[in-house]
Protein backbone atom coordinates (compact mmCIF):
# COMPACT_ATOMS: atom_id res chain seq x y z
CA UNK A 1 0.00 0.00 0.00
CA UNK A 2 2.84 2.37 0.87
CA UNK A 3 4.56 1.63 -2.45
CA UNK A 4 1.35 2.41 -4.36
CA UNK A 5 0.95 5.67 -2.46
CA UNK A 6 4.56 6.62 -3.15
CA UNK A 7 4.11 5.93 -6.86
CA UNK A 8 0.95 8.05 -6.93
CA UNK A 9 2.67 10.94 -5.16
CA UNK A 10 5.63 10.73 -7.52
CA UNK A 11 3.27 10.78 -10.49
CA UNK A 12 1.48 13.84 -9.18
CA UNK A 13 4.78 15.61 -8.58
CA UNK A 14 5.99 14.84 -12.11
CA UNK A 15 2.71 16.06 -13.58
CA UNK A 16 2.92 19.31 -11.57
CA UNK A 17 6.52 19.82 -12.69
CA UNK A 18 5.56 19.16 -16.32
CA UNK A 19 2.64 21.60 -16.08
CA UNK A 20 4.84 24.31 -14.60
CA UNK A 21 7.54 23.72 -17.22
CA UNK A 22 4.93 24.00 -19.97
CA UNK A 23 3.52 27.16 -18.42
CA UNK A 24 7.02 28.63 -18.06
CA UNK A 25 7.69 27.95 -21.74
CA UNK A 26 4.50 29.80 -22.62
CA UNK A 27 5.56 32.72 -20.40
CA UNK A 28 8.98 32.89 -22.06
CA UNK A 29 7.25 33.11 -25.44
CA UNK A 30 5.02 35.89 -24.12
CA UNK A 31 8.09 37.79 -22.92
CA UNK A 32 9.62 37.54 -26.38
CA UNK A 33 6.40 38.67 -28.04
CA UNK A 34 6.03 41.67 -25.72
CA UNK A 35 9.69 42.71 -25.95
CA UNK A 36 10.05 42.41 -22.19
CA UNK A 37 13.83 42.72 -22.36
CA UNK A 38 13.53 46.02 -24.22
CA UNK A 39 11.13 47.19 -21.51
CA UNK A 40 13.82 46.52 -18.93
CA UNK A 41 16.28 48.56 -20.97
CA UNK A 42 13.77 51.42 -20.94
CA UNK A 43 13.33 51.13 -17.17
CA UNK A 44 17.09 51.22 -16.65
CA UNK A 45 17.28 54.28 -18.87
CA UNK A 46 14.65 56.05 -16.76
CA UNK A 47 16.56 55.23 -13.56
CA UNK A 48 19.80 56.49 -15.09
CA UNK A 49 18.06 59.70 -16.15
CA UNK A 50 16.66 60.25 -12.67
CA UNK A 51 20.09 59.60 -11.16
CA UNK A 52 21.59 62.16 -13.53
CA UNK A 53 18.97 64.68 -12.47
CA UNK A 54 19.85 64.06 -8.82
CA UNK A 55 23.52 64.61 -9.59
CA UNK A 56 22.70 67.82 -11.45
CA UNK A 57 20.77 69.08 -8.43
CA UNK A 58 23.79 68.38 -6.24
CA UNK A 59 25.99 70.29 -8.66
CA UNK A 60 23.61 73.22 -8.64
CA UNK A 61 23.61 73.29 -4.85
CA UNK A 62 27.35 72.94 -4.54
CA UNK A 63 28.57 75.02 -7.48
CA UNK A 64 25.56 76.99 -8.67
CA UNK A 65 26.30 75.56 -12.12
CA UNK A 66 25.42 72.57 -14.27
CA UNK A 67 28.27 73.06 -16.73
CA UNK A 68 30.84 70.27 -16.80
CA UNK A 69 33.46 72.79 -17.92
CA UNK A 70 33.12 74.51 -14.53
CA UNK A 71 34.29 71.40 -12.69
CA UNK A 72 37.89 70.79 -11.76
CA UNK A 73 39.58 67.43 -12.38
CA UNK A 74 38.73 66.01 -8.96
CA UNK A 75 35.08 67.02 -9.33
CA UNK A 76 34.90 65.51 -12.80
CA UNK A 77 36.37 62.30 -11.42
CA UNK A 78 33.72 62.27 -8.68
CA UNK A 79 30.97 62.72 -11.28
CA UNK A 80 32.39 59.90 -13.37
CA UNK A 81 32.65 57.67 -10.30
CA UNK A 82 29.01 58.41 -9.49
CA UNK A 83 27.84 57.57 -13.02
CA UNK A 84 29.87 54.37 -13.24
CA UNK A 85 28.66 53.32 -9.79
CA UNK A 86 25.01 53.73 -10.80
CA UNK A 87 25.63 51.80 -14.02
CA UNK A 88 27.32 48.99 -12.13
CA UNK A 89 24.45 48.71 -9.65
CA UNK A 90 21.90 48.55 -12.47
CA UNK A 91 23.96 45.98 -14.35
CA UNK A 92 24.02 43.78 -11.24
CA UNK A 93 20.54 44.32 -9.81
CA UNK A 94 18.56 44.83 -13.02
CA UNK A 95 20.19 42.20 -15.16
CA UNK A 96 17.80 40.60 -17.65
CA UNK A 97 18.18 37.11 -16.19
CA UNK A 98 17.17 38.31 -12.71
CA UNK A 99 14.33 40.46 -13.98
CA UNK A 100 13.07 37.66 -16.21
CA UNK A 101 12.93 35.18 -13.33
CA UNK A 102 11.16 37.71 -11.12
CA UNK A 103 8.52 38.49 -13.73
CA UNK A 104 8.10 34.82 -14.64
CA UNK A 105 7.24 34.08 -11.01
CA UNK A 106 4.64 36.86 -11.05
CA UNK A 107 3.08 35.54 -14.24
CA UNK A 108 3.10 31.97 -12.92
CA UNK A 109 1.20 33.10 -9.84
CA UNK A 110 -1.22 35.32 -11.76
CA UNK A 111 -2.12 33.58 -15.04
CA UNK A 112 -2.89 30.06 -16.15
CA UNK A 113 -1.05 28.60 -19.11
CA UNK A 114 -4.15 29.02 -21.27
CA UNK A 115 -4.37 32.70 -20.34
CA UNK A 116 -0.70 33.23 -21.13
CA UNK A 117 -1.18 31.63 -24.55
CA UNK A 118 -4.19 33.85 -25.21
CA UNK A 119 -2.20 36.94 -24.22
CA UNK A 120 0.60 35.93 -26.58
CA UNK A 121 -1.89 35.47 -29.40
CA UNK A 122 -3.39 38.87 -28.67
CA UNK A 123 -0.04 40.63 -28.83
CA UNK A 124 0.53 39.06 -32.23
CA UNK A 125 -2.56 40.84 -33.59
CA UNK A 126 -2.39 44.36 -35.10
CA UNK A 127 -4.19 45.76 -32.05
CA UNK A 128 -1.82 43.97 -29.70
CA UNK A 129 1.19 45.29 -31.62
CA UNK A 130 -0.26 48.80 -31.49
CA UNK A 131 -0.77 48.49 -27.76
CA UNK A 132 2.85 47.43 -27.29
CA UNK A 133 4.02 50.34 -29.41
CA UNK A 134 1.87 52.85 -27.55
CA UNK A 135 2.45 51.49 -24.06
CA UNK A 136 5.61 53.52 -23.24
CA UNK A 137 3.94 56.79 -24.24
CA UNK A 138 0.76 55.76 -22.43
CA UNK A 139 2.69 54.97 -19.26
CA UNK A 140 4.63 58.22 -19.40
CA UNK A 141 1.45 60.24 -19.98
CA UNK A 142 -0.26 58.45 -17.10
CA UNK A 143 2.64 59.24 -14.75
CA UNK A 144 2.71 62.86 -15.90
CA UNK A 145 -1.02 63.26 -15.34
CA UNK A 146 -0.75 61.57 -11.97
CA UNK A 147 1.96 64.03 -10.91
CA UNK A 148 -0.23 66.92 -12.03
CA UNK A 149 -3.07 65.45 -9.99
CA UNK A 150 -1.08 64.82 -6.81
CA UNK A 151 1.27 67.84 -6.70
CA UNK A 152 -1.44 70.22 -5.39
CA UNK A 153 -1.97 67.76 -2.55
CA UNK A 154 1.46 68.27 -1.01
CA UNK A 155 1.05 71.90 0.19
CA UNK A 156 -2.28 71.02 1.75
CA UNK A 157 -0.84 67.90 3.36
CA UNK A 158 2.07 69.98 4.66
CA UNK A 159 -0.39 72.47 6.16
CA UNK A 160 -2.39 69.67 7.78
CA UNK A 161 0.83 68.18 9.19
CA UNK A 162 1.89 71.51 10.65
CA UNK A 163 -1.56 72.04 12.19
CA UNK A 164 -1.42 68.56 13.68
CA UNK A 165 2.02 69.22 15.16
CA UNK A 166 0.80 72.45 16.77
CA UNK A 167 -2.37 70.86 18.14
CA UNK A 168 -0.48 67.85 19.45
CA UNK A 169 2.13 70.04 21.11
CA UNK A 170 -0.58 72.16 22.79
CA UNK A 171 -2.41 69.02 23.92
CA UNK A 172 0.81 67.68 25.39
CA UNK A 173 1.41 70.96 27.23
CA UNK A 174 -2.12 70.86 28.67
CA UNK A 175 -1.61 67.29 29.85
CA UNK A 176 1.73 68.14 31.46
CA UNK A 177 0.13 71.16 33.14
CA UNK A 178 -2.67 69.03 34.57
CA UNK A 179 -0.16 66.46 35.80
CA UNK A 180 1.98 69.16 37.44
CA UNK A 181 -1.07 70.58 39.24
CA UNK A 182 -2.09 67.16 40.48
CA UNK A 183 1.32 66.40 42.01
CA UNK A 184 1.01 68.81 45.01
CA UNK A 185 -2.48 67.51 45.77
CA UNK A 186 -1.24 63.95 45.61
CA UNK A 187 1.67 64.74 47.89
CA UNK A 188 -0.66 66.48 50.38
CA UNK A 189 -3.02 63.51 50.39
CA UNK A 190 -0.12 61.15 50.94
CA UNK A 191 1.11 63.20 53.91
CA UNK A 192 -2.36 63.24 55.46
CA UNK A 193 -2.66 59.48 55.03
CA UNK A 194 0.74 58.94 56.64
CA UNK A 195 -0.16 61.28 59.53
CA UNK A 196 -3.41 59.47 60.22
CA UNK A 197 -1.64 56.14 60.11
CA UNK A 198 0.91 57.38 62.62
CA UNK A 199 -1.84 58.52 64.99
Amino acid sequence: MKKILAVLLLGLSLNAWADEASQRKAIDELFVQTNMENLLVSIRGKIAQQSQEVMNQVLVQQLQSKQAKDLNEAQQAAVQHFSSGISQVMDEMLAWDKYKELMAKVYLETFTEEEVVELTQFYKTPLGQKMLAKMPALTEASMRNMRALTEPMFPRMQQISETFADEFAKASDVKRGAEDKSKPAAKSAAKKTAKHAAE
